[in-house]
């Protein structure tokens, strides 16, 4: 997720370190607007509250589960 659009290089790096090994890759991102989902309008007079349930649903439709044993990544340059 980004704050704002915009063009990104980032340094990703893989590193085990047990046994000092390592990958990188270099990534260049084009981040852009997102498109609108929804909208919801709230009114209330002054001093008064108003609430409005939302539900949101993982698009994938299922669990994601990301699991690493003795790996660690670090991002440089990253200005997300």
């Amino acid at each position: 997720m980004a704050l704002k659009p915009g063009n990104n290089l980032i340094t990703l790096t893989y590193k085990n370190e047990k046994t000092l090994e390592y990958i990188f890759y270099k990534l260049h991102l084009e981040i852009t607007e997102p498109d609108v989902q929804g909208e919801y309008k709230l009114a209330t007079i002054v001093r008064d509250t108003v609430t409005k349930m939302i539900t949101i649903e993982n698009p994938l439709k299922k669990d994601v589960v990301f699991v690493a044993d003795d790996i660690k990544f670090e991002l440089d340059n990253c200005n997300l």
